[in-house]
């Protein structure tokens, strides 16, 4: 057998000095001397310049006759340099492994290739392998199994019946396969189901075209476990992925393909918000070849048994005295004016977001959410254009980008390294992910084993955060750079992910009651997630975003379970009224049931919580309490529950859990007595 000559390490043009190989094991270093590309005055037009530079020594960089390509990511040095990542493509086809490095020098000129490609691709695209005979080939190369409904496996492994087999495609297309030998036409089919240890896997193999040979295969959740040193958890482990382009990066094929993305400081396109930005500076994006493929009432009641300030408000005198009224005002976890953090702000909800923290719903108007994704290869001026197929920032936030790590680990535990509250949101959301799943049995937030996709660092001073059902993604805002951390808090990333879990049966509209409900529920959520996890560092209990402000006395931001009133606007008591506050204070009601539920009236370990009607209450627990609302959510709520319907939902889903005549039927029952809802 005759071997094939390895090509040189170094190909010398005329201008050779050094420069380094990126990517496979057999790597071709091309360098070029800057010197002999001169100052040129359209260097700013960097996309230009990296054109003309590859097709200026097509031996060089093995760019011919119908290729075209993609500027997939930029980055630049201190020094002015720039390395522009680009995906290559022929005849339309992508061409695995065909992909490359220019290195600019800040003038423009050209320093030096990377690149593993051998030659150019010149063939025939017609194959001559039958898809059917390509996906034969695959799943003789597949350990997978398929996924059973329920998320659970399967026994049989993916080809073990025709059922099972389509179930397990997830796609297929024509490529260029440009391993470590010469670039051939194949097929890659995406085969999804699970490994043997039951977590998702998404394998992507690789067919000769020609004579149904497997060429290679690779995984795209290549699942690791890293490390995260957060701001509010302390150290906690996290499930991460191997990146495209090296390190680690934010993403759990553990929990669906959930992914923490870096806004950048940057927000979606025409998010109304002062304090937004969508940049998509950059010269013109790149000649893109086609996306990859789609893949698959009046005041009363009692003194408050703990004596001092006033006994449980009823919303209607929103600032009256007393020790714990607050000046100013605000709320979060949700849609709330935040007057005095942001007064600058009227209104920046996005269409089909409900619950984003801090907008005034009254004179609300709406801004439509654009989509990405599918296809046409776009790139957005930055390097970070989102390819097609790929929907990895459904939001479009033009600066987003993966969070990634060399070490797999991240975060110093300080805000200043980017990647902590990036650390904070990714344990967050995957302790909800299992609160979830391991008390009530759903597969996901959405209950389709589907990952969000979260945000951070969305927007500059954003004193926010929200959730969108619409696109399954949630943003995290910074806070204020002064008073206001980010919030990132675990129990506020796991009442964002409780709004997912509510909308996604489409219960509890945004307005009157239900708001008000639809709130308090990822405020149960939020708090029930936290005594889930558990963590010494941030000690459950029943406030929510009692560490986000430095100053906590002022109230801003946080809400009180045990007396919603204490942050001088939510009620502890129902009136007819409540459901034309804004609907964080108005869940005051129910998030005041919830602790009586749970803990009873009068002191405990978590506060003292009075009744409006001077009555008494046992709870019973958190366990009971949290079935009880989430059979109540989920089964019997609708979007137009208001707190009678709430009261009928809750002791329906306690006779469903424990029986009629039960106790936890009758302390149902009481603690809805007990805040006036009767």
């Amino acid at each position: 057998m005759t071997r094939r000559r390895r090509p040189p390490l170094y190909k010398r043009p005329t201008s050779l000095i050094a420069s380094i190989g990126l990517v496979g094991s057999c790597v071709t270093v091309i360098a070029f001397n800057a010197s002999a590309n001169p100052p040129d005055p359209r260097a700013t037009d960097i996309r230009a310049l990296a054109y003309e530079a590859l097709k200026s020594d097509p031996a060089t960089s093995h760019y011919a006759r119908g290729q075209t390509f993609r500027t997939r990511a930029i980055q630049q040095e201190k020094d002015g340099d720039r390395h522009i990542r680009m995906d290559r493509y022929y005849k339309g086809l992508p061409v695995i492994g065909g992909d490359l490095v220019l290195h600019m020098a800040g003038d423009g000129g050209l320093k030096g290739i990377s690149q593993t490609l051998a030659s150019a691709p010149d063939f025939d695209i017609q194959p001559a392998l039958s898809v059917e005979k390509a996906w034969t080939s695959a799943f003789k190369h597949s350990p997978l199994r398929e996924p059973a409904q329920g998320g659970k496996a399967t026994k049989g492994v993916a080809r073990s019946g025709k059922d099972s087999t389509r179930q397990a495609r997830a796609g297929s297309r024509l490529v260029v396969w440009a391993g470590k030998q010469q670039p051939r036409l194949a097929y890659e089919n995406v085969i999804r189901g699970v490994r043997a240890d039951s977590t998702p896997a998404e394998v992507h193999t690789y067919v000769d075209a020609e004579n149904g040979k497997v060429l290679g295969t690779r995984d795209r959740y290549m699942q690791e476990q890293g490390s995260g040193n957060t701001l509010y958890s302390g150290q906690v482990k996290l499930e991460t992925n191997r990146g495209r382009q090296g390190g680690f990066e934010l993403t759990d094929a553990t929990r669906g393909g959930m992914t923490t993305l870096d806004a950048d400081n940057q927000c979606a396109p025409q998010d109304p918000d002062p304090n937004c930005r969508s940049d998509a500076s950059g010269g013109p994006g790149g000649g893109g070849g086609p996306g990859g493929g789609g893949g698959p009432a009046g005041p009363g009641g009692p003194q408050d048994p703990a004596g001092g300030g006033d006994g449980p408000g009823n919303g209607q005198d929103r600032n009256g005295p007393g020790e714990d009224s607050a000046e100013g005002g605000g709320t979060v976890f949700g849609a709330g004016p935040l007057p005095t953090l942001r007064g600058d702000t009227e209104r920046y909800c996005l269409k089909g977001v409900p619950v984003c923290y801090g907008a005034d719903q009254q004179d609300r108007q709406p801004e439509e959410i654009p989509s990405t994704g599918g296809g046409d290869g776009q790139d957005d001026g930055t390097g970070q254009g989102q390819g097609g197929g790929d929907n990895g920032n459904p939001l479009g936030v033009p600066g987003a980008k993966p969070v990634v790590s060399d070490d797999n680990t991240f975060g110093t535990g300080n805000a200043s390294d980017r990647s902590t509250v990036a650390a904070d949101v990714h344990f967050g959301a995957s302790q909800a992910w299992d609160y979830f799943q391991e008390k009530f049995g759903r597969n996901g937030f959405g209950g389709d084993g589907r990952g969000p996709t979260l945000y951070t660092h969305y927007g500059d001073g954003v004193v926010n955060a929200f959730a969108d059902p619409q696109s399954f993604t949630a943003v995290f805002g910074d806070g204020d750079g002064q008073n206001v951390k980010p919030l990132t808090e675990l129990d506020v990333v796991a009442h964002e992910m409780g709004h997912l879990v509510t909308l996604s049966n489409n219960a509890l509209s945004e307005q009157g009651e239900p708001s008000a409900l639809n709130e308090s529920t990822s405020d149960i959520f939020g708090a029930m997630a936290e005594f889930f996890t558990n963590s010494p560092n941030d000690p459950p209990d029943f406030l929510l975003g009692e560490d986000l402000e430095g100053d906590a006395q002022q109230k801003r931001l946080q809400r009180f379970m045990d007396r919603p009133s204490r942050d001088g606007r939510s009620p502890d008591c129902f009136s007819p009224g409540v459901g034309q506050l804004d609907p964080h204070d108005g869940g005051g009601v129910s998030n005041h049931f919830f602790f009586l539920l749970v803990n009873g009236s009068g002191e405990s370990e978590f506060g003292n919580s009075p009744t409006c009607d001077n009555s008494q209450v046992k709870g019973i627990g958190n366990e009971a309490a949290e079935q009880i609302w989430f059979r109540a959510v989920t089964t019997y709520f609708t979007s137009n529950t208001g707190f009678l319907d709430a009261r009928e939902g809750t002791l329906q889903a306690a006779t469903d859990l424990f029986g009629q005549d039960s106790t936890e039927v009758q302390t149902v029952a009481e603690a809805w007595d007990a805040v006036n809802v009767k």
